[in-house]
């Protein structure tokens, strides 16, 4: 009975988290409408993250390949680092430096 109410005190937890994380992605995506400096910097804080995340995943796998033989699903960390790290270097090349206003 208590792992029941663990499961759906969680599954609610979780529903609050992301109608918060819905409701301030609203909030930024209509600022950005209208800011295009706090576009830029929500794109380059895009950017950064992205590049943290895969150079995370390719530091573990190294370290795992480094300790022996890594299992298949570091493989699959490793695939989605290097698209995380393109993606990054893709939205960077794409954004343009916008003049004060």
């Amino acid at each position: 009975m208590v792992s029941v109410t663990i499961i759906v005190v969680g599954v609610l937890a979780f529903a609050a988290l992301l109608g918060w994380w819905l409701l301030r992605e609203m909030t930024s995506a209509d600022r950005m409408e209208r800011d295009p400096q706090y576009r830029g910097r929500v794109m380059r804080r895009l950017m950064l993250s992205y590049c943290v995340l895969g150079a995370v995943g390719i530091v573990f796998w190294a370290v795992q390949l480094a300790m022996g033989e890594p299992p298949r699903e570091i493989l699959y960390i490793l695939i989605m680092a290097l698209l995380n790290v393109l993606m990054a270097i893709r939205i960077g090349r794409n954004l343009k430096k916008t003049p004060p206003v």
